[in-house]
């Protein structure tokens, strides 16, 4: 009786170790697991916020590209208006008439004027209001047409236009008598400046027949011509200036 309560307080004991022995080991499994959790979850976090760094850079970096293409499209537009300001077939046009300057410069504000490269030689003066072409030009009912020869110009508002836009009305009679060659094309008057926008915001905007928003980055223009040349300086909505240079090739 007695070796049968010993055998059994023997298994019992080595019951209890074997027990001992398996917490042990899962105890230590969950230690081990959390730890692992943690340096999954400081990974992972980690990643995230490279992930988001990464993806406000790229962001910045595509706004700061647009806002640099908008920016160059703009001065492309200015550019443009200087090359062609001044332009009529026989000669610069503020030599022609005095009254009709080619460029314009006034505080935040700078002005171009010419004649459309899409002109055409005058066939016949019908009346002091009336003409027709030799070819047809683009051009809208009161738009503005500017007729000139090599030694008088002037702007009329166009009345009415048939015969596939080779024949003209005027909306007055004209006020010089001209000699051949006398050409007729679009007056163009383009006009940068800057005002408020809808956001109460200063903005760039351009005017030709109707005005409209140019660009929201540009607050103010200031320009200098000295002779043929026009320097532009542009400050945007950072403060940075902006410097443009450019020349008319007709007053050149």
């Amino acid at each position: 009786m007695a070796k049968s309560k010993t055998i059994v307080n023997t298994e019992i004991g080595v019951f209890r170790k074997s027990c001992k022995i398996k917490i042990s080991v899962a105890g230590y499994g969950l230690v081990e697991i959390f730890i692992s959790l943690f340096l999954a979850t400081l990974l992972i976090s980690g990643l995230i916020t490279q992930y988001l760094q990464i993806k406000n850079g790229f962001i910045m970096a595509k706004k700061n590209m647009e806002r640099e293409i908008e920016l160059q499209y703009t001065t492309n537009l200015i550019r443009k208006s200087i090359h062609r300001s001044g332009f009529t077939p026989c000669g610069p046009l503020s030599s022609i008439n005095n009254n009709l300057k080619s460029i314009e410069i006034l505080p935040n504000k700078l002005i171009t004027r010419s004649m459309a490269y899409n002109f055409s030689l005058i066939k016949n003066l019908i009346s002091q209001n009336e003409l027709s072409l030799f070819a047809p030009i683009r051009i809208k009912k009161l738009h503005k047409l500017l007729i000139a020869d090599c030694y008088h110009a002037e702007i009329k508002v166009v009345q009415d236009v048939t015969n596939n836009n080779s024949k003209l009305i005027l909306n007055s009679p004209l006020q010089f008598k001209y000699l051949p060659p006398i050409y007729a094309g679009e007056y163009i008057e383009e006009t940068y400046y800057t005002k408020l926008n809808n956001q109460n915001i200063p903005a760039l905007y351009y005017r030709n027949h109707h005005s409209e928003e140019l660009n929201s980055n540009i607050i103010e223009i200031n320009s200098v011509q000295k002779k043929d040349i026009v320097e532009i300086l542009l400050t945007l909505d950072n403060y940075k200036k902006r410097l443009l240079v450019s020349f008319s090739r007709i007053l050149s």
